[in-house]
């Protein structure tokens, strides 16, 4: 709540490529932590609170200023090697709720359009085959590819940040 509260008091002035572009960079760097991270992190201690609370933050304001609020969740969250049904409706929960949240300043920001509204319901069937494709995959894969898949899928994600960030910037 906090960062999606800075994301909407800062949003006029903060350039959302370069947002991306930081945020692509840190989302490699920690892509590449999985070949030399030791052990989970334990949530109850106190750096782990404290990471956390800070990726938290992150994610609101980079969900609310460039959509791009899942890298942070996943610092957090992949380290602590959760089941994967639980980091999968943790992380559906987490962005359930800052979506819900997210209406409310960006309708003060005037940022509806009937555009996007369109856009939304237009793509709005597609999320039950998302949803059931989704619990189909999180069955059938093994603890450890899914993991893999994680890290893999979200160095993507930091090619993906960095180079809309350059693209988008220039």
């Amino acid at each position: 709540m906090v960062g999606i509260a800075i994301g909407a008091v800062t949003y006029r002035h903060v350039d959302d490529n370069t947002v991306r572009l930081l945020l692509g960079v840190l989302t490699l760097v920690f892509a590449f932590s999985y070949f030399i991270q030791r052990s989970p992190l334990d949530q109850g201690s106190s750096r782990g609170r404290a990471l956390g609370l800070t990726c938290g933050t992150i994610s609101g304001f980079t969900s609310f200023v460039a959509h791009a609020g899942g890298a942070p969740v996943k610092f957090y969250l992949l380290p602590q090697r959760l089941d994967k049904r639980v980091f999968v409706g943790t992380h559906a929960v987490f962005f359930f709720i800052i979506n819900q949240v997210k209406v409310w300043p960006y309708l003060w920001l005037g940022q509806f359009s009937a555009e996007n509204l369109t856009t939304s319901l237009i793509l709005a069937p597609a999320v039950p085959l998302g949803v059931w494709l989704g619990w189909r995959l999180n069955r059938a894969l093994s603890l450890e590819f899914f993991y893999k898949l994680c890290y893999g899928l979200l160095f993507l994600a930091g090619i993906k940040l960095v180079w809309d960030g350059l693209a988008l910037g220039g």
